[in-house]
């Protein structure tokens, strides 16, 4: 037997889910591009900052020790391990200077 539908009945149609669907992809569209380029600029910012530390640890090494660090491994006094490797992959020492190492970004 089928039931009568009452006219008081909670809930939504599916033209109005439809039409919500299509209102979320078209803010989706809006947004994603937007936050899709701040990925990048975040890890130059990163870089940059870490670039920054590791001057300010090899300055302080050569304040204290009167000389330059043969290797960023010399500055384990300030730096954690995990930071020594990661130097080590995109930075070099020249001169008391750290500097990108060629091919990096």
């Amino acid at each position: 037997m089928m039931k009568k539908l009452k006219k008081n009945q909670n809930g939504f149609t599916l033209i109005e889910m439809i039409v919500v669907l299509f209102i979320v992809s078209l803010l989706m569209l809006l947004v994603v591009p937007g936050v899709a380029g701040k990925q990048k600029e975040a890890k130059t910012t990163g870089n940059e900052a870490f670039h920054s530390v590791l001057q300010s640890q090899v300055e302080l090494y050569e304040a204290k020790a009167g000389k330059s660090p043969a290797g960023f491994s010399d500055l384990n006094e300030y730096l954690t391990e995990k930071q020594i490797a990661e130097a080590n992959n995109q930075f070099q020492i020249v001169g008391g200077k750290v500097t990108k190492k060629t091919g990096q970004e």
